[in-house]
C-alpha cells in the first residue's frame, strides 16, 4: 500500500456503542484518535438536520452550518497533509457523512473544494490494484426516455447520452427496452459503463435494484465478472442503501465495487437534474485530460463552484450527492468518430464490396 499511502491521505473509521476511532495514516505518519461516542450523535444530527429528504436547512442559516461544518472538519480529519487526495474508510452513520461537505474554516473553503476525495469499504481493495491502462476505453451508455413502471422519464438522462455519444465513442440505448441480460454481458466487457436510470434504494424486501425492461436487483449482480473499469450512476440513490452494522450501505455502487469494478461514481441522494447535467461532462473531460477518476470529480465541481452566483446555491444538498467509491484511476477515453470519416469509411467498405463482386463476375464469365 506504499503508493496509496504516499499519494493520498488515508482516515479508517471504527465506531462502538462506546467511542469512535480514527486512524489517520500518510506516507509521514500513522497517528490514532479516540473520541466519545457522543461523536456519532453528532454526525447524525448533522446529517438529519442538512441532507434527509432535501432539507434546506442551510439556506436559513448558513453561518450554523458553517459552524457545525467546520467543527466535524476538525474533529474527524485531524492531521491533514496539504493538497493529498482524500481515502475515507468509514463505519456506522459515517456511511451517510458527505465528508465533501465539511468546512475548512481556516481556509474558509468547503473540503470538496479543498481536495479530491474517494470511499472504500475496504483497504484491502488495493491488494488488487491495476496498472494505469494505456487502452482507451468506449463507453457503454443508458439513459430513460419514457415513463416506465410507474416511474417518470428522466429528460436530462438523453442529454447526458446525446453529449457522450458526441464526444467520445460511445453506444446508448434506452434502458427500458434492455434486457438485464443484454446489461449483464455489458458489465463483463472492457467498456466504462454510463448508467443514467433510475435507481431504488430499497423496496419491501430491502433489495436495491436498477430500472431496465425489468427490475436488476442488487442480488442478481454478485455472481458476475465484471471487467468494467468505471461505473457511473448517476441514477438518484445509487451509493444509499440499508446501513448494515460493520459493513456499510448496501448499495447498487457497493455491489459494483464487491463485483471488482475499481471504480464508480454514484449519488447519495435524490439529484437535481440541472446539477447532474452541469458535473458529468465536466467529469468525463477531465478524464480525457488524463486526470485521475477522484480528481476528475473534483475538478468537475470546481466548475460548479466557479458558476455560483448565489450564496443558496453553495447549499450541499445540491452539489454534494455525487461521490467517487473505489481506488482512484486514469481511464483514457476514445474519442468520437467524425460522422464524415465514419461515412467515408462506409463508403470505402461499399466500394471495395463492388470491386470483388465486379472481380469474381469478371472471373466467372471468363472461365466460362
Amino acid at each position: 500500500l506504499t503508493s496509496v499511502l504516499t499519494r493520498n491521505d488515508v482516515y479508517a473509521f471504527f465506531c462502538s456503542s462506546n467511542h469512535t476511532y480514527i486512524i489517520r495514516a500518510g506516507s509521514d505518519t500513522i497517528a490514532a484518535f479516540k473520541y466519545a461516542a457522543a461523536i456519532q450523535d453528532s454526525v447524525q444530527k448533522f446529517v438529519n438536520t442538512y441532507f434527509e429528504q432535501w432539507n434546506f436547512a442551510f439556506d436559513n442559516n448558513p453561518a450554523l452550518y458553517y459552524t457545525t461544518a467546520g467543527h466535524l472538519y476538525n474533529l474527524l480529519l485531524p492531521l491533514p497533509r496539504m493538497n493529498k487526495p482524500l481515502l475515507i474508510s468509514a463505519d456506522g452513520v459515517l456511511h451517510r457523512l458527505p465528508f465533501e461537505a465539511l468546512w475548512n474554516s481556516s481556509k474558509t473553503i468547503f473540503l470538496a473544494q479543498e481536495k479530491p476525495v474517494s470511499y472504500v469499504y475496504s483497504l484491502v481493495q488495493y491488494k488488487n490494484m491495476q496498472q494505469a491502462s494505456s487502452q482507451k476505453f468506449a463507453i457503454t451508455a443508458y439513459n430513460c426516455n419514457q415513463p416506465y413502471a410507474n416511474l417518470p422519464a428522466l429528460p436530462f438522462s438523453k442529454e447526458e447520452t446525446a453529449w457522450l455519444r458526441k464526444h467520445f465513442a460511445t453506444r446508448t440505448s434506452d434502458a427500458t427496452k434492455t434486457e438485464p441480460s443484454l446489461f449483464i454481458n455489458a458489465l463483463e466487457k472492457r467498456n466504462v459503463l454510463h448508467i443514467a436510470t433510475h435507481a431504488v434504494a430499497s423496496d419491501s424486501g430491502k433489495q436495491p435494484w436498477l430500472l431496465f425492461k425489468e427490475p436488476v436487483y442488487l442480488g442478481q449482480l454478485q455472481f458476475i465478472q465484471a471487467r468494467t473499469p468505471l461505473v457511473v450512476l448517476t441514477a438518484c440513490h445509487s451509493a444509499d442503501g440499508e446501513n448494515q452494522n460493520g459493513e456499510g450501505l448496501a448499495s447498487i455502487g457497493r455491489a459494483f465495487i464487491a463485483l471488482g469494478v475499481p471504480g464508480v461514481v454514484a449519488s447519495r441522494w435524490l439529484l437535481d437534474d440541472a446539477y447532474a447535467a452541469a458535473i458529468i461532462p465536466e467529469f468525463y473531460k477531465s478524464l480525457q485530460d488524463g486526470l485521475a477518476t477522484d480528481s476528475a470529480l473534483w475538478k468537475a465541481r470546481h466548475q460548479y463552484f466557479n458558476r455560483v452566483q448565489h450564496p443558496s446555491q453553495l447549499n450541499p444538498v445540491l452539489w454534494a450527492g455525487f461521490m467517487h467509491i473505489g481506488f482512484p484511476q486514469q481511464i483514457p477515453l476514445a474519442p468520437a468518430t467524425p460522422l464524415i470519416s465514419a461515412w467515408a469509411l462506409a463508403l470505402s467498405a461499399l466500394v471495395l464490396l463492388l470491386l470483388a463482386y465486379h472481380r469474381y463476375r469478371s472471373r466467372k464469365s471468363t472461365g466460362k
